[in-house]
Protein backbone atom coordinates (compact mmCIF):
# COMPACT_ATOMS: atom_id res chain seq x y z
CA UNK A 1 0.00 0.00 0.00
CA UNK A 2 2.81 2.53 0.70
CA UNK A 3 4.67 1.71 -2.42
CA UNK A 4 0.99 2.59 -4.34
CA UNK A 5 1.03 5.71 -2.58
CA UNK A 6 4.35 6.62 -3.45
CA UNK A 7 4.30 5.82 -7.08
CA UNK A 8 0.66 8.33 -6.76
CA UNK A 9 2.71 10.79 -5.60
CA UNK A 10 5.57 10.72 -7.59
CA UNK A 11 3.06 10.77 -11.04
CA UNK A 12 1.29 13.72 -9.53
CA UNK A 13 4.60 15.90 -8.58
CA UNK A 14 5.90 14.78 -12.01
CA UNK A 15 2.95 15.98 -14.15
CA UNK A 16 1.74 18.97 -11.93
CA UNK A 17 2.80 22.40 -13.47
CA UNK A 18 2.81 25.64 -11.31
CA UNK A 19 0.17 27.76 -13.24
CA UNK A 20 1.67 31.78 -13.43
CA UNK A 21 0.92 35.22 -14.40
CA UNK A 22 3.83 36.83 -16.74
CA UNK A 23 4.85 38.97 -13.46
CA UNK A 24 4.91 35.88 -11.58
CA UNK A 25 6.83 33.48 -14.06
CA UNK A 26 9.69 36.31 -14.17
CA UNK A 27 9.61 36.85 -10.61
CA UNK A 28 10.09 34.01 -9.21
CA UNK A 29 11.13 32.01 -12.54
CA UNK A 30 14.92 30.88 -11.46
CA UNK A 31 13.51 29.05 -9.26
CA UNK A 32 11.08 26.97 -11.89
CA UNK A 33 13.74 27.37 -14.78
CA UNK A 34 13.05 23.63 -15.96
CA UNK A 35 10.25 22.85 -14.28
CA UNK A 36 6.94 22.64 -15.88
CA UNK A 37 4.70 26.09 -15.60
CA UNK A 38 1.73 27.23 -17.36
CA UNK A 39 1.86 30.70 -17.64
CA UNK A 40 -1.29 33.11 -19.35
CA UNK A 41 -0.63 36.32 -20.73
CA UNK A 42 -1.61 38.46 -23.82
CA UNK A 43 -0.74 38.09 -27.29
CA UNK A 44 1.15 40.76 -28.73
CA UNK A 45 0.12 40.64 -32.16
CA UNK A 46 2.83 42.13 -34.10
CA UNK A 47 5.56 39.88 -32.55
CA UNK A 48 3.75 36.93 -34.06
CA UNK A 49 6.08 35.14 -36.21
CA UNK A 50 5.29 32.05 -37.87
CA UNK A 51 7.34 29.95 -39.85
CA UNK A 52 5.73 26.57 -41.33
CA UNK A 53 8.11 24.99 -42.48
CA UNK A 54 9.77 24.23 -39.47
CA UNK A 55 6.56 24.84 -37.56
CA UNK A 56 7.93 26.79 -35.64
CA UNK A 57 5.69 29.77 -33.58
CA UNK A 58 7.36 32.73 -32.00
CA UNK A 59 5.61 35.28 -30.01
CA UNK A 60 5.88 37.83 -26.99
CA UNK A 61 3.02 37.59 -24.03
CA UNK A 62 2.15 40.19 -22.31
CA UNK A 63 0.87 40.29 -18.34
CA UNK A 64 -2.41 41.70 -18.22
CA UNK A 65 -2.12 43.80 -15.33
CA UNK A 66 1.33 45.22 -16.33
CA UNK A 67 2.34 45.33 -20.31
CA UNK A 68 5.71 45.93 -19.34
CA UNK A 69 6.25 42.44 -18.03
CA UNK A 70 6.71 40.35 -21.39
CA UNK A 71 7.77 36.97 -21.91
CA UNK A 72 8.22 34.92 -25.16
CA UNK A 73 6.73 32.25 -26.48
CA UNK A 74 8.77 29.27 -28.57
CA UNK A 75 6.22 26.77 -29.58
CA UNK A 76 6.72 24.14 -32.29
CA UNK A 77 3.51 22.44 -33.60
CA UNK A 78 0.28 23.01 -35.43
CA UNK A 79 -0.04 26.60 -35.29
CA UNK A 80 -3.57 27.14 -33.10
CA UNK A 81 -6.33 29.59 -34.02
CA UNK A 82 -7.05 32.74 -32.72
CA UNK A 83 -3.45 33.85 -32.25
CA UNK A 84 -3.92 37.32 -32.64
CA UNK A 85 -3.32 40.16 -30.49
CA UNK A 86 -4.85 41.24 -27.20
CA UNK A 87 -6.03 37.61 -27.26
CA UNK A 88 -5.72 35.59 -23.60
CA UNK A 89 -3.21 32.38 -24.08
CA UNK A 90 -1.93 30.02 -21.42
CA UNK A 91 1.17 28.61 -22.99
CA UNK A 92 2.15 25.44 -20.71
CA UNK A 93 6.25 24.43 -20.86
CA UNK A 94 9.50 24.79 -19.20
CA UNK A 95 10.62 28.61 -18.33
CA UNK A 96 14.07 29.07 -20.40
CA UNK A 97 16.82 30.44 -17.78
CA UNK A 98 16.60 33.88 -16.98
CA UNK A 99 13.17 33.41 -17.09
CA UNK A 100 12.45 35.38 -20.20
CA UNK A 101 11.05 32.98 -22.68
CA UNK A 102 9.06 30.01 -22.26
CA UNK A 103 9.46 26.26 -24.41
CA UNK A 104 5.84 25.69 -24.97
CA UNK A 105 4.27 22.20 -25.55
CA UNK A 106 0.94 23.31 -24.98
CA UNK A 107 -0.99 26.44 -26.17
CA UNK A 108 -4.37 27.24 -25.00
CA UNK A 109 -6.28 30.40 -26.70
CA UNK A 110 -9.12 31.69 -24.56
CA UNK A 111 -12.54 32.26 -27.00
CA UNK A 112 -13.43 35.52 -26.98
CA UNK A 113 -16.92 35.43 -25.28
CA UNK A 114 -20.37 35.23 -27.37
CA UNK A 115 -21.91 36.56 -24.60
CA UNK A 116 -20.92 40.01 -23.88
CA UNK A 117 -22.92 42.81 -23.13
CA UNK A 118 -24.68 45.27 -25.54
CA UNK A 119 -24.11 48.52 -25.40
CA UNK A 120 -26.92 50.49 -24.57
CA UNK A 121 -28.67 51.71 -27.12
CA UNK A 122 -29.79 55.35 -26.15
CA UNK A 123 -33.40 55.40 -27.09
CA UNK A 124 -34.50 55.27 -23.18
CA UNK A 125 -35.81 52.33 -23.24
CA UNK A 126 -33.47 50.33 -21.50
CA UNK A 127 -33.22 47.99 -24.09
Amino acid sequence: MGALGYLIVMAVGATGAYYLTVAEAQDTGIGLVGRPVRVQGMVEGATVRWEPRTMMLRFFMHDAADPARRLEVRYRGARPDGVDDGRTVIAEGRLMPGASAIEATTLMVQCPSRYDPEAPSGNGTGR
